[in-house]
């Protein structure tokens, strides 16, 4: 070919240094391998890979993944909700607990105010069947003040010989129902009672206690106090007083 030809002069380059570089989107899943979600100083290397086979000055955001989330504040208002509603449990408890604290010792105190009010009683009934002097009873053994309070209620009624109450009794049938309503049985007749209990001298006696009579033994009644026994004693003679003295003495049992 020949001919003359206008010459064409090309555009300057540009300066890879110029300070008036140009900028153009990257997309960095395709210029040079994917983005690393794992280590952000990748995507940094790799864009300036992309920007070294250009003609121009890349710029480009390195990709940023959010890996963890700032903990929650605390629930303070639930926490401080659960707080009070612990406290106000404790204190009802202590409430209750106290409450019934105080109705167990009030009726303990009744209790023990309704025990001293029998046994008064009873030491001023069995203070005037002894003439004046006031039976001295065991203090650690209700049983026996009991069982003679209750045998102090059938004053009167009639002698029956094999009878045991409530409406007649014999000797050792009274003895034994005034001991069965304190929960206590003992034997039918005043031989067989002569061997329970505990054994009591004659100058150790206290009210309560349970005295026997001749040999072999045939006769019991219950210790009041100054030498006398309360007994269902004859026929013909209703439950009464009588003094030892009018019979031999043969043993004394304590029935706690």
């Amino acid at each position: 070919m020949s001919g003359a030809f206008t010459a064409v002069t090309p555009p300057p380059a540009r300066d890879i240094g110029d300070t008036q570089s140009f900028s153009r989107p990257v997309d960095l899943a395709t210029t040079n391998g994917p983005v690393s979600a794992v280590n952000p100083a990748a995507n940094t290397a790799t864009a300036a890979t992309a920007g070294a086979m250009s003609t121009g000055t890349i710029t480009a955001a390195p990709a940023t993944l959010v890996t963890s989330v700032p903990a929650a504040a605390p629930a303070t208002g639930t926490v401080m909700a659960a707080d009070l509603h612990q406290t106000d449990a404790k204190q009802i408890a202590d409430l209750s607990r106290a409450v019934n604290l105080d109705r167990v010792q009030a009726a303990q105190q009744a209790a023990t105010q309704a025990a001293e009010a029998v046994q008064s009683s009873l030491i001023n009934k069995v203070t005037s069947l002894t003439g004046g002097v006031k039976p001295l009873f065991d203090a650690t053994n209700q049983v026996s003040s009991k069982a003679l309070t209750t045998a102090i209620t059938k004053m009167g009624v009639p002698y029956v010989w094999g009878a045991v109450g409530p409406n007649a009794f014999d000797c050792s049938g009274l003895v034994m129902w005034s001991y069965r309503k304190q929960g206590i049985n003992l034997p039918r007749t005043a031989a067989q009672q002569s061997k329970v209990g505990t054994p009591v001298s004659r100058d150790q006696l206290r009210a309560g206690d349970l005295v026997f009579f001749y040999s072999p033994v045939s006769h019991v009644g219950i210790y009041l106090g100054n030498n006398k026994i309360l007994n269902a004693s004859e026929s013909g003679q209703p439950v009464k007083v009588s003094s030892m003295a009018n019979m031999p003495f043969h043993n004394a049992r304590r029935i706690a």
